[in-house]
């Protein structure tokens, strides 16, 4: 009985290694900024909630701290996909900020420990707040749920299946392109307005007129692309789940 009590403490500390690097990588339960106890809560209860479908089977006390190892890297590699995804919201409003002006207002985001600009931030915040009201995260517990049973314990993710997460990334920047595209170009023609007003008005100063301008226009694009902005957070999801399950495929 003790030994049985034994293997399953032990198994469910596999379980918690993996919730945790899944926790520390992923974006969407916690943020980086977070007290550590509060992740370590956090990945307990889950690696409890989770483990407890699962049959736990002894692992050889040989392999024990390769095992370790592996259910570390696992967890973060399988939340490292879904940030890759979470990526495309920060990408879009990172090019945004960059055409409209606002790349001169960075700020330390304590939330990430990096720096970031307005519309990087806000895109990637709602882009969480979306994925939270559409039960994204019930999908990533039962992703999570599913590796158990792909990757038993112990075992490390084939480098075949990551080739999918790298190649993913020129799709998520694309999405990322696609969204941002219509105003990108309307900043662009602004920039032309404002190039055709210097020349016609050689004595006005384009350092005071013209910086307020590029902020009308990006605020005013950035309220009109919002309208779109749950259809291609679908689509950003649909990405993420897509590639989650590639890199889980039996």
């Amino acid at each position: 009985m003790f030994d049985q009590i034994n293997t399953n403490l032990i198994n469910y500390g596999y379980a918690f290694l993996r919730c945790m690097g899944f926790v520390i990588a992923s974006p969407v339960f916690i943020r980086s900024s977070s007290p550590g106890i509060l992740k370590v809560i956090l990945a307990l209860a889950m690696a409890v909630f989770l483990g407890s479908n699962h049959k736990f089977f002894l692992i050889p006390q040989d392999y024990r701290i390769i095992s370790l190892a592996a259910e570390i890297i696992n967890g973060l590699l399988l939340g490292f996909a879904v940030r890759i995804g979470f990526f495309t919201f920060s990408l879009a409003g990172g090019m945004i900020d960059f055409q409209g002006g606002f790349s001169m207002s960075q700020v330390m985001d304590p939330s990430s420990g990096e720096s970031s600009t307005l519309f990087s931030s806000f895109f990637e915040l709602l882009g969480i707040v979306v994925f939270l009201s559409l039960n994204g995260h019930i999908w990533c517990l039962k992703l999570l749920d599913q590796s158990f049973y792909v990757l038993p314990f112990g075992n490390f993710l084939d480098a075949g299946r990551l080739y999918g997460a790298a190649g993913s990334l020129s799709s998520f920047a694309f999405m990322a392109v696609k969204y941002s595209a219509p105003l990108i170009f309307v900043l662009l023609l602004n920039e032309v307005f404002l190039g055709f007003f210097s020349r016609i008005m050689p004595g006005a100063n384009l350092m005071i007129l013209g910086q307020p301008i590029r902020f009308l226009v990006a605020v005013g694009g950035v309220s009109f692309l919002l309208y779109s902005f749950i259809p291609f957070c679908e689509g950003v999801f649909g990405d993420i789940f897509n590639l989650l399950n590639s890199i889980l495929a039996a």
